[in-house]
């Protein structure tokens, strides 16, 4: 499927589940390849008005359709991933040293 830049940009990206992630707010093109290396997604939701956008590898989208754009399940905000690590009372890994 062949599909306009114009297209593209504004597309719903959902979870295999169907849990509604955002939107498709711009692209990271790689020149080398010429091809899409990463989707920037605006989060959805006016709580999320502040969120940071997401990167989603192009190996993290299952599909793409004139509709919306599916990505894995396991696609977490790194404000959740904050959240939820606060919850379990653990923390993130580090880098070591």
């Amino acid at each position: 499927m062949l599909i306009d830049l114009e297209k593209l940009i504004g597309l719903r990206a959902v979870t295999k589940a169907g849990d509604l992630v955002g939107k498709i707010d711009g692209l990271i093109f790689e020149t080398d390849g010429q091809a899409i290396h990463q989707y920037r997604i605006k989060p959805a939701g006016f709580g999320r008005i502040f969120d940071h956008c997401l990167l989603v590898n192009r190996a993290q989208v299952i599909d793409i359709t004139e509709n919306s754009i599916i990505v894995n399940d396991n696609i977490v905000r790194e404000a959740d991933s904050e959240r939820l690590n606060e919850e379990k009372g653990t923390e993130p890994a580090k880098q070591m040293t």
